[in-house]
């Protein structure tokens, strides 16, 4: 641990209004720069969209002394995994779209931000391999500080390291390089090898309340209503809420209830005219939100059936509709269903397509709202998949 002199700073990056929430988290960054005492390794966890990224990068920039954004900063250094072949103007292109909007960046968790529809781009897989190790990370950690005291090197996503450059990583964290400081990123500490844990201070971050996404998207422009819906939908991820069309989702509702129509009846022509069009139509956030959306539909049938009021539910235009659907489906295992949407949303943050999910949702929800038992059990779901040839 070095000195930290933080007696220059006329503005804390830690109270930018960008930042949302995560109020515990920020005096604690305060603290540490406070004490004027630095660690060599400092690991933010915590969900997509609640904010790692953001905070690494604002804690990068206060200890640096707040005066330069990190993007434009010659002593801070953000890396983020790649696909095995990535070009240097795509590196740039990542972490222009970083800058102009970190919390989005860290929801969409995509390898190559762009158009989703290029599916050969869109299904790369991100990771830290050990040529970009050798290449770009380590080769950083020699350079001498241009105009600070320390280099500030933040690593996004280190969950995504290959077992080699893990191992080359923690060489670095044992034997720390003078006038280094790492700032890590993970959405979970369990899949870290407890090497580089232990090497590093955590600092956890939470879910954002409603009120502080509701707050934070008012405050930069979106009418309340907007806001208050889009911070319902996001489940605490700052970047989801941010990133949502609330008019897109206000459209889906019909859609959702065709797909849920078409599941039961399983009328394969309507499913799949209708997954074609929420596979290639929608962007990747919008199908974040799709997905969603048809979560909240089914808790309201949920709440419908436990209370009968309708003036409690979400989806109030489509009232007659959902208290018919439980008239009808009185057997439906509604809650399952909730289950099988909450299970597979994270899928689309690995990459896996939505064309491939959907089928899989579709399938269960067959079986469920009749009651029954899916015929593929949730434990073996690689039986949903076709044999290859």
């Amino acid at each position: 641990m070095e000195m930290f002199d933080s007696s220059t700073q006329s503005h804390s990056p830690l109270d930018h209004p960008h930042l949302v929430g995560q109020s515990t988290l920020r005096e604690q960054c305060r603290s540490i720069l406070a004490s004027g005492r630095l660690g060599h390794a400092y690991l933010f966890a915590g969900a997509k969209g609640t904010g790692t990224l953001a905070l690494a990068l604002a804690f990068a920039e206060a200890i640096q002394g707040g005066q330069r954004s990190w993007f434009h900063h010659p002593d801070i250094h953000v890396f983020l995994p790649e696909p095995t072949s990535f070009s240097d103007g795509a590196r740039k292109e990542r972490l222009e779209k970083l800058h102009q909007e970190p919390y989005v960046f860290d929801h969409e968790g995509a390898p190559v931000q762009g158009d989703s529809k290029d599916q050969e781009r869109s299904n790369l897989r991100s990771f830290y391999s050990i040529g970009q190790f050798r290449e770009q990370i380590k080769p950083v950690t020699v350079l001498r500080p241009n105009t600070a005291d320390r280099l500030v090197v933040v690593l996004h996503d280190i969950h995504t390291m290959r077992a080699e450059s893990a191992n080359a990583f923690l060489k670095l964290l044992e034997e720390p390089p003078k006038d280094v400081l790492f700032l890590l990123t993970t959405p979970s500490t369990d899949t870290l090898m407890p090497t580089i844990l232990s090497r590093c201070q955590v600092l956890r971050l939470k879910p954002c309340t409603q009120q502080e996404i509701i707050e934070a998207l008012v405050t930069e422009g979106r009418p309340l209503e907007d806001a208050q819906l889009a911070a319902q939908l996001s489940n605490g991820q700052v970047g989801l809420a941010r990133a949502m069309d609330v008019d897109a989702f206000r459209s889906s509702k019909e859609e959702l209830l065709q797909f849920l129509r078409a599941s039961y009846t399983m009328d394969a022509a309507a499913l799949s005219s209708l997954i074609q069009h929420v596979s290639q139509g929608y962007s990747l956030e919008q199908q974040i939100a799709w997905l969603g959306s048809l979560e909240w539909m089914l808790r309201d049938l949920l709440l419908l059936r436990e209370t009968g009021d309708t003036t409690l539910i979400l989806h109030q235009d489509h009232a007659k509709v959902m208290v018919d659907f439980i008239k009808a489906l009185q057997d439906a295992r509604v809650e399952e269903m909730i289950d099988v949407v909450s299970e597979v949303k994270p899928w689309l943050m690995q990459n896996v397509q939505m064309k491939l999910i959907l089928p899989v949702v579709s399938f269960r929800f067959a079986a469920l709202m009749r009651g029954e038992d899916p015929i593929i059990a949730r434990h073996e779901p690689w039986k949903h998949y076709p044999a290859a040839g």
